[in-house]
């Protein structure tokens, strides 16, 4: 029996289905896309990959796209659908994103907004309050959700909330690359930002490394590339073309997408406290162990959507 014929191969060709939903709340719109990632987060880039593919598989136009920092509100078309990129960005810990959504919501009152999986998390109760009262201004806003407790949070932002799992699970199954140099036992991606645990212990794997970590000095022309679009954005200099500028980065970002994919390939498993370091080697059919993030991200997902996968091993000890 080989992998795609196991339960693991059932499991992620479902939740992949699952998202059909998504597309009825679409409708027969055209969409403008907001908060395109531009920026070394491979699992932010997943999730925008998985979304484009979804996209292209329902046969959705994608008429406008835009990063946080370029989005212009006279690029919307007033029949559009607006939809804002999922992941775990929304709440207090990010702010850039998380400021747009709260000004450009509540200016979009007369077209459906939605907002695709993501989890949500507010250190500060009255960040919370504040941003409940702005989406609140909004009639028809479908937010989805990766988890329960997300859910919770959201049913005070409007009436329609859905359980979702990650748009990442559209590029179901990801073929491995053909040739691979130097194959190892064990990559370790573990979180070096505000996100990971105070108390965690160093895994025993032949490399440890993180999304940022991961990519040599020879990538440093594609960072110095999206920082420039970034900056001439915020001084209005590419703030016109909008898509174009846009779909610039995103091909620079693919780049990096294939070397995470090559990078994961070279291991029989994976061990990771980064939710996207579980999702893609569960994409690539790696087994792999997932340890917690500091609030329970990764234990909330995993529970609800992967953790039957007879590829996935949990552990929760530890986690703060």
């Amino acid at each position: 029996m080989t992998i795609r014929d196991n339960n693991h191969a059932k499991l992620m060709k479902s939740l992949l289905d699952k998202q059909q939903l998504i597309a009825d709340v679409i409708g027969n719109r055209k969409v403008s896309y907001i908060d395109v990632p531009l920026y070394r987060n491979v699992g932010d880039l997943l999730i925008m990959r998985g979304t484009l593919a979804f996209f292209e598989r329902y046969r959705i136009k994608v008429r406008y796209k835009a990063n946080w920092f370029n989005v212009a509100k006279n690029c919307i078309h007033r029949d559009d659908a607006v939809v804002f990129q999922g992941g775990g960005n929304m709440g207090d810990l990010y702010g850039g994103c998380q400021v747009v959504r709260e000004k450009l919501i509540p200016e979009l009152k007369d077209q459906r907004v939605i907002i695709l999986p993501q989890t949500i998390f507010f250190e500060k109760y009255e960040n919370y309050i504040k941003c409940c009262d702005k989406f609140r201004q909004h009639q028809d806003l479908h937010i989805f959700v990766r988890d329960q407790e997300s859910y919770d949070l959201a049913l005070q932002m409007t009436d329609y909330v859905y359980l979702m799992p990650d748009m990442a699970h559209q590029l179901y199954p990801i073929a491995k690359p053909k040739f691979i140099n130097n194959r190892r036992s064990r990559l370790a991606l573990m979180r070096v930002d505000k996100e990971m645990q105070s108390d965690r212990s160093t895994p025993n794997a032949d490399v440890i490394t993180d999304w940022n970590l991961m990519f040599e000095k020879s990538n440093h022309i594609m960072v110095f590339v999206m920082r420039a679009m970034r900056v001439g954005a915020l001084l209005g200099i590419n703030r016109l073309p909008g898509s174009l500028g846009t779909e610039f980065g995103i091909l620079l970002t693919n780049y990096l997408v294939r070397r995470a994919i090559y990078l994961f390939s070279r291991f029989e498993n994976v061990i990771t406290d980064r939710l996207h370091g579980h999702i893609l080697s569960c994409l690539l059919d790696i087994p792999n162990e997932v340890l917690d993030n500091s609030y329970g991200k990764n234990s909330h997902y995993v529970s609800l959507w992967t953790g039957e996968s007879d590829l996935v091993t949990f552990d929760i000890k530890g986690r703060s």
